[in-house]
């Protein structure tokens, strides 16, 4: 054995030459030359300098050296020059991958194969890499909450559409590959996005934050576009990023109109405290006037005039309290006179195509709740009834005391058993399909035109409702109409109504003497003349430093201080703090026509700690003078809170 691998030996070395030659011409490039004589054995490879007698099992995997190598080798005879991948090991152990470049020889009559190897390690290290970076990415591309096209930079073309745009839109894949941008359905003005992608082309980076998308079954959804340019295997593509930002300025509508609620309220407090100052003299001079008229006509027209103040008032109130959304405490709440304002709006404003069928009856449980709320659901209610009937057609508005037992609870959703008071709102108009239903209650989902609606209304009706421990009902047919019905929590027998203030007698005063400051001189007029028809003394002014004046040289005798909260100079707030430290223990009784805009809430809550009482304008003069003697004579039963006017 050992003769013939010293033959071998000798043979190769005397013929090295041409093997040298024979190798580059096999493969030019190679730098490590690699003889393998007749298929079976190898002089040099990975680090292995082993001689002729080296095993291939030494220099391959055994899983190659076995069954894929001879294949390989096979190929030499069969093919005049062969490139293969393998895998080779190394003198410690370890493999890596080589690339041969092979062929057959004849060499001295003799025939051989020939393979050059070469170490690419490193090349399939990058290729692994670069497999790995684009598996990434197209887990990214595939996964991505946002919309990705994929663009030629050149033509426009469309290469490639991520899932998620295809889901968004409702387009299919073939509709988007192959064709220009600007060809696309979504993208509707072909010219501006013809010059858009110019400007690209251009600056290799686009950002529109606002560009609407039109979605296959034509809904409008809005998107921010990102784009930019990079290179990829040297060819220039587009990569565009879109964003659904509907949501997003969705919440900036919302932030904007709270903007404008609050702008609102800064300008309905000032408007309210106006109002109210017009229209607190009209109603004490009514109380003033009644008692020297006679005749049955100067009554009623005193009677017409004293309701159309009050009902100002009240209207003043609730616009005052819808534009600062005043929540306010729960209080026992009588929805009657709520559903008669709600119906005497409709009756003045609505189309009168619009048939209205109120059923208001009286003797109706009180509600725990706040009354601006209450009323805020159910004009929202008859405003979505007037738009379902755009030709015309029948409005029904009933409330009714309604207790639910077990069967009847479980027969409507949401119910529970117990006392309720039911607001029903019903249609004839268009009704809403099934498929609607479930999205109705969802915040800016809306069924009207653009324009026409915020999508807000339902959503808020039953965030309402559920604040007030209530629930909804809804009978809806598609041609036919709607019936929505608020259950509310009543306590029964509690009706909370009004006494009639003309039938009270107030006690006269005994010569107590009263300071009146107020700026508005019509109301400290006749403020003072009805203290003095009834009793009082009566000091005047007409702010804060002259009440301090006067209040300094008759303190001793001043019995109550009335003064209004919102005055130029010097404030009610103010003055009620410095009259009190001249004399601790005055008693204070503050007016107010609501807040303006130079008076916030903080001075409103501090002007409540320090009166003894609070008088909203406009007041009846029963009122001003039950709340006199209240204060005056607190041991006296007062009848103020029953006083107050009412629409």
């Amino acid at each position: 054995m050992s003769e013939k691998k010293s033959h071998s030996k000798g043979f190769l070395a005397s013929h090295d030459q041409r093997i040298g030659k024979a190798v580059g011409a096999s493969a030019p490039n190679a730098k490590t030359p690699t003889p393998l004589p007749s298929k079976s054995r190898l002089k040099r490879a990975g680090g292995w300098l082993t001689g002729v007698g080296a095993a291939v099992s030494q220099v391959f995997r055994p899983a190659v050296a076995k069954d894929t190598l001879p294949r390989q080798l096979n190929l030499f005879d069969s093919v005049d020059g062969v490139i293969f991948e393998t895998v080779h090991r190394r003198r410690n152990g370890t493999f890596f991958p080589v690339e041969v470049s092979g062929r057959h020889v004849e060499i001295d009559g003799r025939s051989f194969n020939l393979g050059v190897y070469r170490d690419i390690t490193e090349r399939k290290q990058a290729e692994e890499a670069l497999v790995a970076s684009e598996l990434r990415y197209r887990r990214l591309f595939e996964s991505a909450r946002d919309g990705i096209l994929i663009l030629d930079a050149e033509t426009g073309m469309v290469v490639d559409v991520n899932p998620f745009l295809i889901g968004k839109l409702g387009f299919t894949r073939e509709q988007f590959l192959g064709k220009a941008i600007w060809d696309l359905g979504f993208f509707k003005d072909i010219v501006a996005n013809q010059a858009s992608f110019a400007e690209l082309q251009r600056q290799d980076y686009v950002r529109y934050k606002d560009k609407p998308l039109e979605a296959a079954d034509g809904r409008r959804i809005d998107v921010e576009f990102v784009s930019n340019v990079y290179l990829v295997n040297h060819r220039r593509v587009i990569q565009c990023n879109i964003r659904d930002i509907t949501e997003r300025k969705q919440l900036e509508e919302r932030f904007l109109h709270a903007q404008q609620l609050e702008s609102i309220g800064m300008l309905a407090a000032g408007i309210a405290h106006d109002l109210n100052n017009v229209l607190a003299p009209i109603l004490i001079i009514g109380s003033l006037l009644r008692p020297s008229l006679s005749s049955a006509r100067d009554l009623e027209m005193l009677n017409m005039l004293e309701h159309s103040a009050r009902r100002g008032a009240a209207l003043v109130k609730q616009i005052l309290g819808f534009a600062q959304s005043n929540t306010g405490e729960f209080q026992p709440t009588q929805v009657k006179t709520i559903a008669d304002d709600v119906i005497s709006v409709i009756e003045q404003t609505f189309p009168k195509s619009i048939q209205l069928e109120p059923s208001v009856p009286p003797g109706l449980w009180a509600v725990p709740g706040n009354a601006t709320q209450i009323h805020q659901v159910l004009l929202n209610l008859c405003v979505n009834a007037r738009d379902a009937m755009p030709q015309g057609g029948t409005l029904r508005i009933a409330v009714a005391n309604r207790r639910l037992d077990a069967a009847e609870a479980a027969a409507i959703p949401g119910a529970r058993l117990g006392t309720w008071l039911v607001l029903e709102v019903g249609d004839t108009g268009t009704g809403i399909a099934p498929e609607m239903l479930s999205s109705i209650w969802t915040p800016f989902f809306t069924t009207k035109g653009a324009g026409k609606g915020t999508g807000l209304g339902l959503s808020t009706i039953r965030s309402i409702v559920a604040n007030h421990g209530g629930f909804v009902d809804l009978d809806t047919e598609v041609g036919r109409g709607s019936t929505f019905r608020v259950f509310l929590p009543a306590v029964e027998n509690e009706l909370s109504q009004p006494r009639d203030a003309l039938h009270l007698r107030i006690p006269d005063g005994h010569g107590e003497l009263i300071l009146v400051v107020e700026d508005e001189a019509s109301i400290r007029n006749i403020v003072a003349t009805v203290l003095g028809q009834h009793g009082y003394r009566v000091l005047s002014c007409g702010n804060g430093f002259e009440a301090i004046a006067l209040f300094n040289t008759q303190s001793a005798g001043v019995s109550l201080v009335i003064t209004d909260l919102d005055m130029p100079k010097l404030g009610g707030v103010a003055l009620a703090n410095a009259l009190m430290q001249i004399r601790p223990g005055l008693r204070l009784l503050v007016m107010s026509g609501g807040t303006s805009s130079k008076t916030d809430s903080s001075t409103v809550a501090e002007a409540h700690k320090l009166a003894h009482a609070f008088l909203p304008k406009p007041f009846s003069s029963e009122a001003l003078l039950d709340t006199v003697h209240r204060l005056l004579y607190p041991a006296e039963r007062s009848l103020a809170a029953e006083l107050q006017p009412s629409a």
